[in-house]
């Protein structure tokens, strides 16, 4: 189990010191030299990547448990909703909508 210790906080930067185990550090460092990058930046964009897709998977959950509307998952997605709607789709998930609030997110988003 990775353990993660926060090592200090810059003015727009989090410093972070990481254990993770040598099979995950081999294949970044696999990575790194196969797209010629250094580690640092694979890891960066391993982040950038994950977090992306686990709050797609949050927001899809969320959704399709009757927790949030199409519009309030959207946003935790980070994603508009013509996009979350894709995201949908591409996981053939059923688009359950109600016309008042169509009308609400389409008319906030528009």
């Amino acid at each position: 189990m990775p353990l993660i210790i926060l090592v200090s906080v810059l003015e727009d930067l989090v410093e972070i010191v990481i254990k993770i185990p040598i099979k995950l550090y081999n294949d970044v460092k696999k990575l790194s030299e196969l797209k010629r990058i250094d580690t640092r930046t694979v890891i960066v964009e391993a982040l950038k990547e994950g977090i992306f897709l686990l709050k797609i998977r949050e927001a899809i959950k969320r959704y399709v448990n009757g927790e949030v509307s199409l519009g309030k998952a959207a946003e935790i997605a980070g994603l508009s909703i013509w996009e979350f709607l894709d995201e949908l789709k591409k996981r053939g998930i059923e688009i359950r909508y109600k016309e008042k609030h169509i009308l609400h997110d389409l008319g906030a988003k528009l």
